[in-house]
């Protein structure tokens, strides 16, 4: 996904938990080769598979869940579908409620 179709679809996300009554308190991405700061990225792992087990690279998955703790978040959303190992497992890393958000 670009950097524009993130940020729009981050917005979107946010726009329509925001009309529900949640409170986004963060956001996360987690790119792979490439970097806003132009700095060389992880190039080599770039066609790797994402992570069977969590969706996100293990560091990632322990650092959204400081996050999580650190801003006293009970949900989380994801802008990519996930399987339901997935969500199980990021449930029990982060102490949170999982879910993918899928846009109309």
């Amino acid at each position: 996904m670009k950097t524009q179709n993130i940020d729009e679809s981050l917005a979107e996300a946010s726009s329509e938990i925001k009309n529900i009554g949640g409170l986004v308190v963060g956001g996360l991405i987690q790119r792979r080769g490439v970097s806003r700061t132009k700095k060389v990225g992880g190039s080599k792992r770039l066609d790797s598979p994402m992570n069977s087990a969590t969706y996100l690279g293990k560091g990632k998955a322990f650092e959204l869940a400081e996050i999580a703790t650190i801003e006293c978040a009970d949900t989380l959303i994801f802008l990519n579908k996930l399987s339901g190992t997935q969500i199980r497992n990021l449930a029990k890393i982060t102490g949170c409620r999982v879910y993918f958000y899928e846009s109309a």
